[in-house]
């Protein structure tokens, strides 16, 4: 965030854009200071690579301004932001989760409806080269607008009392990952795409040895065996329309349908369990227990495991630790056959994505903003055929020539263009019908509420009405 101290007094010209006469009145031209200086940005799991087109790009039109990205693990990045910002030297551009938000948005400035970004040009004239700043006064998008370009989910997320506080490169849904052979040899011909074939596979696949189970249709029913335990309750209740989302995010439980949806979650596990009626519940699909790999994820690799839910961005992790799987990757599973859930003809997924937001402590706001806006709605122009591309697809297409899965685009003019390439499905097909909820000031609350859940009834007995309380609290976090 610290600035380069070299400063350069030159001529200054002011250039409108979308905008009707000059910034500082109508004084053509004026004496202005133009720093040399670095935008930090900082993420957690993309690499320099993925935005290194970006940045030269918008390097190539700043040549004063240096980005430099910053990559930190998962587990020190939000210490490591708190610290950074505590001690002057955090980031002046930061990646926040869709789901932290709340949790960060007294760090960040919202867009401004208007920057004023200087910009170097050199021209030669007869004699000489003359150095020239051209200031480019930028309106920036709208309410209507951000809902107009971006798929759903970011407008319900991004925009907080009518203010825009971060935008997506790309926009992720939740997936279902599985081990092709595995479902071969239990005589399945395709991934499920409705909660009941899950069930019907997960039985098909599931094998026991001595009271063990050595090999899982899915790693689901307990808080420990997965990962993505808040993210698939959190779709089965918004398929069964326990959780409602309203258009500015917030939400509302309906405990009737969560109880429903957390039995079928519970059902998976091998523990004893009382129904929202007080019986037992039927554990015949149980298809875990310490048999297996502790996570997910391990259990996959090792090839114990047929299907587990997670997000594209894990697919290159999961062909680098197990080239020998056949890994394929299917669309989550829903409730009728048609794809529709809780409303017929109306289907709903899970979005999972990061924004790119300025923090409130940069000193270069304007930069800081103009940076972002470039990366995610900047376009550019091939000369040799006049084809336009949008910044954002060479931060999509990072991993291309790779064995990998490229990310899904945000925005839908993307979506459109890419619907028919198979390279970004099954993720997003689902774009459209993905959303989340505002989470309030502390995600990790909710987190735990869901695990608590889970836990409460698997290992201290209670009963699944009295676990699903807590979620009332759900309409309040979003206050």
């Amino acid at each position: 965030m610290k600035s380069p101290l070299l400063k350069i007094t030159i001529l200054l010209v002011i250039l409108a854009t979308g905008l009707s006469g000059c910034l500082f009145g109508t004084t053509p031209t004026a004496t202005v200071k133009v720093e040399n200086f670095t935008l930090e940005v900082w993420g957690v799991f993309d690499t320099s690579a993925a935005y290194a087109e970006i940045i030269r790009a918008y390097s190539e039109l700043h040549p004063n301004i240096t980005i430099n990205y910053k990559q930190l693990r998962w587990e020190e990045y939000e210490q490591a932001l708190l610290e950074g910002w505590a001690e002057d030297k955090g980031p002046d551009v930061f990646l926040v989760h869709n789901s932290w938000l709340g949790k960060y948005q007294t760090k960040i400035t919202p867009l401004p409806a208007l920057l004023s970004v200087p910009r170097l040009v050199e021209t030669q004239g007869a004699l000489k080269k003359t150095t020239k700043v051209v200031v480019d006064n930028i309106k920036t998008p709208t309410l209507t607008e951000i809902k107009n370009l971006f798929v759903p989910a970011v407008y319900a997320d991004a925009v907080r009392d009518n203010q825009i506080w971060g935008l997506p490169l790309s926009v992720d849904s939740l997936v279902l990952f599985y081990n092709r052979t595995l479902l071969n040899i239990s005589g399945i011909t395709r991934p499920p795409s409705t909660w009941a074939e899950l069930l019907t596979a997960t039985k098909n696949i599931t094998r026991t040895q001595n009271g063990k189970i050595v090999r899982s249709g899915v790693a689901l029913g307990t808080a420990d065996n997965n990962n993505r335990v808040v993210d698939v309750l959190s779709l089965l209740m918004m398929q069964q329309g326990a959780i409602v989302v309203a258009a500015n995010g917030r939400a509302t439980v309906d405990n009737e349908r969560a109880e429903k949806a957390l039995a079928y979650y519970l059902s998976f596990s091998g523990n004893p369990a009382l129904s929202s009626d007080g019986q037992p519940l039927s554990y015949t699909n149980n298809t875990w227990n310490d048999g297996l790999a502790r996570e997910a994820t391990d259990a996959f690799i090792q090839g114990k495991l047929a299907m587990m839910f997670g997000y594209d961005y894990q697919l290159p992790f999961l062909r680098a630790q197990a080239p020998q799987l056949d890994i394929g990757v299917a669309a989550a599973p829903h409730l009728k056959a048609d794809g529709s859930d809780i409303y017929d003809g109306q289907s709903i997924n899970l979005a999972n994505y990061w924004l790119l937001s300025a923090a409130k402590k940069t000193k270069h706001i304007n930069e800081a903003w103009d940076f972002i806006r470039f990366a995610a709605l900047g376009t550019a122009t091939d000369p040799a055929t006049g084809k336009i591309s949008y910044r954002a697809e060479s931060y999509l297409l990072a991993n291309e020539g790779l064995a990998v899965k490229l990310k899904s685009p945000a925005l839908l003019a993307l979506v459109e263009k890419y619907k028919e390439d198979e390279r970004f499905q099954p993720s997003l097909n689902q774009l459209l019908t993905a959303g989340s909820w505002y989470r309030g000031q502390n995600p990790s609350e909710m987190e735990n509420v869901f695990k608590q859940m889970v836990d409460g009834v698997i290992y201290q007995n209670k009963e699944i009405r009295q676990v699903v309380s807590p979620l009332t609290q759900v309409a309040q976090w979003g206050n």
